[in-house]
């Protein structure tokens, strides 16, 4: 058997690596030579996966030269372009049409619209259009998307028609056609499914909660597979997915939805002809389970019949992300420790020295992801969030972004930390308010911080997890700082806990390497 794989990337490589495992010859096609699974493939073709005739070209001389069985993709947005090929050459697989529509949002929600399957209110927007009074109709709080691309690249939730102009020029800038799509927003908690498709019958093969933060971006910082949820829930998440698989077309290959439990009940938020991504499909499925989706989905590619499912799970499995605050990556710290932790199966660091990071606005603009395991739930989810608390991303006292994000006034994101003792807020806000924070030619030498009151007794979290007491003590550890009781340099303690505050670890090391290390 050969296969064409689109894409070689790190979502693709379990596809490239268990066809092989199969004996099975695999093509892969990329737009970047030095993707990090190109050396994975028995051939690779550099082409970019937008340019359809190219492929075309490419897949035809393949199939006359050396026999082509099927062509596939996984945790690409490229599955309009598997639909072409195949369709083209008349291998396995769904429609052009078919793949358009569950690739291009606006053809997707009226295909939802049209065979009465729940889904957002929506508007189509384009450049020469007037925004407003396109959306005048449409209550707020809405949702803004660019029409064909995924990872929430230039997604945002707009409460108010402030901003309107902005985030609709920025889904466009995101769009390859150039078009926004402006959903209603459906509030209530997120699901993802996969399944596989054989003659338009669907069979899930798994179903995880998502964890989305920082509105108005949608950033999901993990998935927990199974999903904890009722069955009666779980049946009518199922049946909405497979009516919206239906209403697209697909009836042949891979299925990957977004649902959202609404107050009415469960809405599709998008369903693509692929695998997911997410490390979804290619690692917590597999280890959740023990079934292989990906092989299945190889078969059916190429004709054949993918393995039976009954849907039990044998373990939980969470994937869980870490970030990092706008700078450039100094050091990446405790990787080996952090991977070392008891129940963690997968480590995908996505950063290395010198990177310019920010604060994600997309899901493609995380630092790194752990995955872990295991038959009890709060282990494997304990796992994943300890593993990603330990990563410490380390960044350069020099660069400037830092001490703007920690010193300079943002709306968004909100601090690190949110306050909610009494007394704590109260020393923060007496050691803050109505102070500036110049961060050029400061400089606090023999710096001895003091603890916030009742610090051990404030309960928020950072976005990693880290108590700020717990926070606190490790900065001393890794900085050789000495706590004090008492300060007469009231300003420094100021710059110091509004760096951890708003930044947390990373704040504190930054405020610590900049004004006060030799």
């Amino acid at each position: 058997m050969t296969i064409m794989i689109l894409g070689a990337g790190v979502m693709q490589a379990p596809a490239i690596r268990i066809a092989r495992e199969m004996g099975w010859t695999v093509v892969c096609a990329d737009g970047n030579p030095h993707a990090p699974a190109v050396s994975d493939a028995d051939k690779f073709l550099h082409i970019d996966l937008k340019d359809l005739e190219g492929l075309e070209v490419a897949a035809r001389e393949l199939s006359e030269k050396e026999g082509l069985d099927g062509v596939l993709t996984a945790g690409t947005d490229f599955s309009a372009s598997v639909a072409w090929i195949a369709e083209k050459l008349g291998l396995p697989g769904i429609s052009y049409q078919t793949g358009l529509n569950a690739t291009d949002k606006i053809r997707m929600r009226r295909c939802f619209r049209d065979s009465q399957v729940p889904s957002p209110l929506f508007v189509e927007l384009s450049q020469d259009m007037d925004f407003a009074s396109e959306t005048a109709r449409m209550p707020y709080p809405l949702v803004v998307k660019p029409v064909d691309n995924m990872g929430a690249r230039g997604v945002r939730k707009l409460t108010s028609s402030d901003g309107l102009d902005k985030a609709v020029n920025e889904a466009i800038a995101f769009s390859r056609t150039g078009r926004a799509i402006v959903e209603e927003f459906i509030a209530g908690p997120e699901y993802s499914i996969d399944a596989l498709v054989e003659n338009g019958v669907v069979t899930i093969h798994g179903l995880a909660e998502r964890h989305i933060y920082f509105p108005p971006c949608f950033i999901e910082m993990g998935h927990t597979m199974p999903a904890l949820i009722s069955d009666e829930k779980r049946r009518e998440i199922e049946e909405v997915f497979k009516k919206g698989v239906a209403a697209l077309g697909i009836d042949c290959g891979a299925a990957k939805g977004d649902i959202i439990y609404s107050k009415n009940g469960p809405v599709v938020g998008e369903i693509a002809a692929r695998l997911s991504g997410g490390y979804m499909s290619g690692w917590t499925f597999p280890l959740a389970s023990g079934i292989e989706s990906t092989k299945g989905a190889l078969k059916i590619a190429v004709g054949g019949k993918a393995d039976s499912y009954d849907g039990s799970y044998k373990k939980v499995c969470a994937e869980r992300a870490f970030l990092s605050i706008p700078g450039t990556v100094k050091s990446i710290e405790n990787i080996n420790e952090a991977y070392k932790t008891e129940y963690v199966n997968d480590l995908f660091l996505r950063i290395e020295e010198g990177d310019i990071v920010d604060f994600p606005v997309n899901n493609v603009e995380k630092c790194g992801n752990f995955i872990s395991s295991h038959e009890e739930r709060a282990l494997a989810i304990g796992s994943a969030e300890k593993a990603a608390a330990r990563i410490l991303v380390r960044l350069d006292e020099r660069d400037n972004r830092t001490g703007e994000f920690l010193y300079i006034e943002k709306n968004w994101p909100a601090d690190a930390f949110s306050l909610n003792n009494t007394y704590t807020a109260a020393a923060y806000e007496d050691l803050t308010a109505d102070r500036d924070f110049p961060f050029d030619n400061v400089s606090f030498k023999g710096f001895k911080p003091v603890p916030l009151s009742d610090l051990a007794y404030e309960t928020s979290r950072d976005w990693q997890g880290r108590s700020l007491e717990n926070v606190f003590r490790e900065i001393l550890a890794l900085t050789g700082l000495e706590e004090a009781s008492v300060s007469v340099d009231q300003t420094a303690q100021a710059y110091f806990w509004r760096a951890v505050i708003k930044g947390s670890i990373q704040g504190g090391l930054w405020f610590f390497d900049r004004f006060c290390s030799n």
